[in-house]
């Protein structure tokens, strides 16, 4: 019994427990979220020259693009339009992004990718446990107008 007690213990501490694999991919999930959210901020910026005034306005039958929701608690995403290029994404996670260092590819550690959700490490999206808001501010010239080309 204390073996198998002591594989258990062991599998916990390679792979974490369910409640951390489940709020990782709900983390990942929020970020490959927001980051569709912030493309077509971005698309929308680029076709009519100015900011959505609301996530309700990037909705489009044509694309299909959906406004997602937080995969755990329903709730909707925030949005914020600071000024004409200037804008601010929010969400509510349930680690910090650096949770996940050491493990597999995140931290140059032993690889348990098998077991850790593959989140993004880009820098844009580090964030603590918690409601975070990422500031994002569209370059006009990487992201110029479609009415300026043509």
């Amino acid at each position: 019994n204390s073996l198998v007690l002591g594989a258990i213990v062991s599998g916990f501490v390679a792979v974490g427990s369910p409640a951390k694999q489940r709020a990782l991919r709900f983390d990942n999930q929020r970020i490959s979220d927001l980051s569709a959210i912030q493309w077509q901020v971005v698309n929308y910026w680029q076709q009519k020259s100015k900011l959505p005034p609301a996530l309700s306005d990037l909705k489009d039958s044509i694309s299909g693009f959906v406004l997602p929701n937080d995969p755990d608690t329903k709730a909707s995403y925030e949005y914020f339009a600071n000024n004409s290029v200037s804008f601010q994404l929010c969400g509510v996670f349930s680690l910090p992004s650096e949770d996940t260092r050491g493990k597999g590819s995140y931290g140059g550690g032993i690889s348990y990718d098998y077991a850790y959700p593959r989140i993004k490490s880009d820098e844009n999206w580090n964030h603590p446990a918690g409601r975070t808001c990422f500031d994002r501010t569209i370059d006009p010239e990487k992201y110029p107008n479609n009415d300026i080309l043509f």
